[in-house]
């Protein structure tokens, strides 16, 4: 398969128009070669998943965050970064591509609802479309939702509001990966949110309006997805495909 066959067939599943105005999901180097030998899948570009490509004749690789927004010409370390893998990459022949809004619309958060065996499920902001709202086939209380929840995800150290734990959970609200800009929603619409990158006041307005919220974590959130989604490309291309699992960018210290 070359270069275009790929494309083609992840933006059929994914269209680029869903992607939000600020995002830059698609093709964003193309490789040296545009047959493609093989395809690595990850969450976040870096220099070890590279590495992997490298190591496994791969000369593609998919992730679910872009290297560059809309502020791209801006100077600051991050874009530091995504020039040095862009860098890295063309020296090596190796082409990128990334799936990041417009796979959230139509894959994301469905994975883990589906893992939360959530029925009735509907868009949690339908100016972009993002997150999912849901009910629980069988009722938790907020306690036994967030033991679920740290399993199912592999989180050893969950943050949530402080609030009463025998709560009853009826219905989900979900927004795998940074969701605190749709926490009101969450409160009008949901009986718990999950998502991540959340704030103090984040949790400040939810103690206060006794409402149960879950910091799952950027990264724990959204590997499963990206896993999933590494799983449908290896259903339907024939080539190799790995999936690179990587590790999250922080520890929980223990004492």
């Amino acid at each position: 398969m070359n270069t275009n066959d790929i494309t083609d067939l992840l933006e059929s599943w994914y269209p680029l128009d869903l992607a939000e105005d600020w995002d830059n999901s698609g093709l964003q180097i193309r490789p040296k070669t545009e047959n493609i030998s093989g395809i690595v899948v990850g969450l976040t570009l870096n220099n070890v998943i590279i590495e992997e490509a490298i190591n496994r004749g791969a000369n593609l690789i998919v992730c679910h965050h872009p290297m560059f927004f809309d502020d791209q010409n801006k100077y600051d370390l991050l874009n530091i970064k995504s020039n040095n893998l862009s860098k890295f990459l063309t020296i090596k022949g190796i082409g990128f591509y990334a799936l990041h809004t417009n796979f959230d619309k139509k894959h994301m958060a469905r994975v883990l609802a589906e893992l939360l065996d959530l029925s009735n499920i509907k868009v949690l902001d339908k100016k972009t479309s993002l997150g999912l709202v849901g009910d629980l086939k069988k009722h938790y209380t907020y306690n036994d939702l967030l033991l679920k929840i740290s399993k199912i995800l592999k989180i050893d150290c969950v943050k949530y509001s402080d609030v009463e734990l025998n709560k009853i959970i009826e219905k989900v609200a979900i927004c795998p990966g940074s969701g605190k800009d749709f926490l009101d929603i969450a409160i009008e619409s949901s009986d718990i949110y999950l998502t991540g990158d959340l704030n103090y006041h984040s949790f400040e307005k939810a103690v206060y309006f006794n409402y149960p919220l879950v910091d799952i974590g950027h990264y724990s959130s959204e590997i499963i997805g990206v896993k999933s989604l590494s799983a449908k490309m290896k259903e339907n291309i024939n080539i190799p495909i790995e999936f690179y699992e990587g590790k999250d960018f922080h520890k929980n210290f223990k004492k």
